[in-house]
């Protein structure tokens, strides 16, 4: 799901789906990538829209194609990177976090992904959330999936 994600990144970077004479990346949420009008006004559908309805903290209008809830078990959210200012994301980088629902009953591990194409895991801690993308990774307990 989450290369999916990067996929679809890569896609509405390369072909400026906002037509906003800019290659940069949706930084806004998850559900943007499905919902956001492209050039002709349609929704652009870069992601399946069980992984936009997954957003856990959508920031654009999803409601009207369905109703929100987790994907295979995970809530999906875009945060940003450790040493970004949070008042000015940097359109050249993304990410997401993938947290269980269920934990423990489902998966104990949560998952990161960013504009470099790789996945990351480590032991899900539900009194620490994951709200950015560690600078440093191994320090923090981060795993590269293989």
């Amino acid at each position: 799901m989450l290369k999916t994600l990067a996929s679809a990144q890569a896609d509405f970077r390369a072909n400026d789906r906002d037509g906003n004479g800019i290659n940069d990346f949706w930084r806004k949420d998850v559900a943007g990538l499905y919902v956001v009008p492209g050039t002709a006004g349609a929704p652009i559908k870069l992601i399946e829209l069980s992984t936009a309805l997954a957003d856990s903290n959508p920031q654009t209008n999803i409601s009207a194609f369905g109703v929100r809830g987790p994907k295979t078990g995970y809530w999906i959210t875009a945060i940003r990177h450790e040493d970004e200012d949070p008042r000015k994301l940097d359109p050249q980088r993304f990410a997401y976090v993938a947290v269980p629902v269920d934990f423990p009953k489902h998966d104990k591990d949560i998952y990161i992904i960013d504009e470099n194409n790789t996945v990351f895991r480590k032991v899900f801690d539900r009194d620490v959330p994951v709200t950015v993308f560690p600078s440093d990774l191994d320090k923090n307990g981060w795993k590269k999936v293989d």
